[in-house]
């Protein structure tokens, strides 16, 4: 039976998801406090118990004077012993229902590998947002830096980085933007994960970096570094940082053939009503 959730079923909800995804309180904790709200939220229960799940997360996209709502659907979980009943097929049908009765624009998602891009085109989902992911090894690193000042990074709070992110290319016409909420979520959960939200300036000024280094990869999932700053910022990472080798999520600092490489298709879209968004953007949501 399909319902909204309740806050009494934070429990179950929770031991699904760590069921599924794996992930313990460091994230949920933060999630459940900040990010959840039970009228978001669809679950299907069985003799009393949550045994699916399927959240929906607003964002907004300003568009040509307007601003569109748009619904993000996370975490889809389904308990091992109930797939392959259609339970999520019938969660996701009515979260359009929902969503379209909200008046949202559209509702996104990003699946969680290549292989299932196709399972979502069956709901009249279509590959509309995508992503650069560009990577550079330490000697490029250094070559990029080579005769800059390494930039003076700064740790920045939740409430910083939102600020600058307002001022940043991330937000405006066609971008999926975050709300303050979902910004400190991000980042209680990066910095759980040991990743850094860092602040750094080059003549004059101001850029940050949201970034976590997992073994010798350094992964910056956020800057609005542009061409002036990245030979500094690099200097600076390659000055504090061991790593063998350097992802950037969505950069704006490089050319346009190295970012038209390293483009490629990310999140999808169904539209509720018709409307058109010039190069829809998005760059930081949950995962």
């Amino acid at each position: 039976m399909i319902a909204r959730a309740a806050r009494e079923q934070i429990p179950e909800l929770r031991a699904l998801w760590t069921a599924v995804f794996g992930d313990g309180p460091d994230f949920l904790d933060p999630f459940f406090a900040r990010v959840f709200v039970p009228e978001n939220t669809l679950v299907w229960t069985e003799e009393g118990c949550v045994v699916s799940a399927l959240y929906i997360l607003p964002y907004s996209i300003p568009n040509k004077g307007e601003t569109l709502r748009a619904a993000y659907l996370y975490a889809l979980a389904t308990e091992p012993a109930w797939r392959g009943r259609k339970i999520m097929s019938q969660l996701i049908a009515e979260s359009f229902r929902l969503c379209a009765a909200r008046g949202y624009a559209l509702s996104m998602l990003v699946p969680a590998k290549d292989s299932i891009f196709g399972f979502y085109r069956s709901f009249g989902f279509e590959d509309y947002f995508e992503r650069v992911r560009i990577e550079k090894t330490r000697e490029e690193m250094r070559a990029l830096a080579e005769g800059c000042a390494p930039a003076k990074l700064v740790k920045a709070s939740a409430a910083r980085i939102f600020r600058q992110y307002r001022q940043s290319p991330f937000c405006g016409d066609g971008c999926v933007e975050l709300s303050a909420e979902q910004n400190a979520f991000y980042c209680d959960v990066l910095k759980t994960d040991g990743g850094e939200a860092l602040t750094f300036a080059v003549d004059g000024t101001t850029y940050y970096a949201l970034l976590v280094k997992t073994g010798e990869t350094l992964t910056i999932y956020e800057t609005d570094a542009d061409a002036r700053a990245l030979g500094p910022l690099c200097a600076a990472l390659c000055e504090k940082y061991e790593f063998e080798k350097t992802v950037f999520i969505q950069p704006q600092c490089f050319g346009k053939v190295e970012t038209k490489r390293g483009r490629r298709p990310f999140a999808m879209a169904k539209l509720f009503k018709p409307v058109e968004i010039d190069k829809p953007f998005i760059g930081r949501v949950l995962m």
